[in-house]
């Protein structure tokens, strides 16, 4: 069960992606992918959903994934993940004719559970943290859900 203060705050946090402004620390707590793909944009979209209910029925560390923004026509996907803890990690999708940009970043220090996090996490913007690889590990799942014929080797 996620929490309000959570629920709240995590669009705003997705917003303004804290973690992500210092881009020699970012890369201690992100990881991205180039995709190939060769499908129709609704197939695609369709594609990344279903291998997202996939990625939940797999998820054993009791994540909650919200699917944040699906524009079929723009090529864009966006998906919260609150962590068991109510971290927010974000997974963006970008489509660009036949490649796909994959995302997967961890936005703040502190937890969204704790009330004016996404305030906190502005002021230690510059307070290095990894995330033991769980942004690797989300994306190359989620390939490796995604329907066969959807991507290119």
């Amino acid at each position: 069960m996620v929490s309000m203060s959570s629920m709240l705050q995590s669009p705003i946090q997705a917003l303004v992606k804290p973690a992500m402004w210092l881009p020699f620390l970012r890369k201690c707590h992100s990881y991205s992918e180039t995709w190939k793909i060769d499908a129709s944009p609704d197939e695609f979209t369709t594609s990344v959903l279903n291998a997202l209910r996939c990625l939940i029925e797999m998820d054993d560390v009791g994540s909650y994934y919200d699917v944040h923004t699906v524009e079929t026509e723009d090529g864009f996907i966006r998906i919260f993940v609150l962590t068991w803890a109510e971290w927010l990690d974000v997974i963006e999708i970008k489509r660009t004719g036949n490649k796909v940009k994959v995302s997967s970043f961890s936005t703040g220090l502190l937890p969204l559970c704790i009330p004016f996090a996404c305030l906190l996490n502005c002021v230690f913007f510059w307070v290095p943290f990894f995330d033991f690889g769980f942004n690797k590990t989300r994306l190359e799942k989620l390939r490796e859900a995604m329907s066969p014929g959807i991507l290119c080797k």
